[in-house]
């Protein structure tokens, strides 16, 4: 449910509030919009990340063609690169 400044504004005259909690009310509803707008990013995000394959099955092929032609080459530097990658990231999760 969506409400508008002018339907704040109605109830805090109605009620006899003084105008000094007008501003207070807009900056809460300012905020709670920015939180709904984060959420659907969060959302969305969610969804696209979910629906990507957990496997990546061109990039599969693609390397397992190269291990068969023997022109898959990967530095000892890079394996141990890609660890501590692996084992800082999984620290974080």
């Amino acid at each position: 449910m969506k409400v508008s400044m002018e339907q704040v504004k109605r109830v805090l005259e109605r009620h006899g509030r003084p105008k000094t909690d007008l501003s207070e009310a807009a900056r809460l509803l300012d905020k709670d919009h920015q939180v709904s707008d984060q959420s659907k990013l969060i959302r969305k995000v969610r969804h696209e990340v979910m629906a990507m394959p957990e496997v990546r099955a061109e990039l599969v092929a693609e390397l397992k063609a190269r291990i068969e032609r023997g022109e898959y080459q990967v530095s000892s530097e890079d394996i141990v690169d890609s660890m501590i990658r692996r084992a800082i990231a999984d620290r974080i999760e």
